[in-house]
């Protein structure tokens, strides 16, 4: 599970610096542009990330039009008819 705060923050378009691991850390390099992730408690990598980062706003249109509710729930019922009708 991702916290919700991951989506709200980077609908923001502000550069986000984040302290994650596992998924989570997947997550936030693959879909959030001008985004940094470095090791939980890890004061070095998290340095480093910080200077990596655009001191900007990000306009991430491709990811709020993936991730907004309306787009969730059309790929939803896509599977779901997808499944239905191979059954």
């Amino acid at each position: 599970v991702l916290p919700s705060k991951i989506f709200e923050y980077a609908a923001t378009g502000k550069p986000i610096l984040a302290g994650v691991a596992g998924y989570a850390a997947e997550f936030i390099d693959n879909e959030v542009s001008n985004a940094e992730v470095f090791s939980p408690t890890n004061s070095k990598e998290a340095r480093i990330a910080v200077r990596s980062l655009e001191l900007c706003n990000s306009r991430r249109t491709m990811f709020i039009d993936k991730f907004k509710r309306s787009s969730i729930s059309k790929r939803l019922a896509e599977d779901i008819l997808r499944i239905l009708k191979s059954s």
